[in-house]
């Protein structure tokens, strides 16, 4: 899960710098193929000639994004932050 940007989840495509990497870690060859056959076979290679075919597309006009805050805590609890002064200074008052 990632609430921080609002995501069940996040998809990232393996391809081949991925299996460089995981040389580099000391990974063996019989587990770079593996990891390599298995990526292919659920469709998660990564493979520049393909378009992912999505149920669905969103378009967002980023004009309209305004900046939040959000602690590690409760990070779905993100206050906007032109309102974060007067969020601070309620949070602070709230304890005198």
């Amino acid at each position: 899960m990632a609430p921080e940007y609002g995501a069940t989840c996040g998809f990232f495509q393996i391809y081949a710098e991925t299996l460089k990497y995981l040389a580099l870690t000391g990974k063996s060859k019989e587990h770079l193929e593996l990891v390599e056959a298995y990526a292919k076979e659920q469709g998660l290679w990564y493979n520049p000639d393909e378009q992912i075919k999505f149920n669905e597309v969103l378009e967002l006009d980023l004009s309209t994004v305004e900046p939040t805050i959000a602690g590690p805590k409760r990070p779905q609890d993100g206050i906007r932050l032109a309102e974060a002064p007067a969020n601070f200074h309620q949070s602070i008052t709230r304890f005198k």
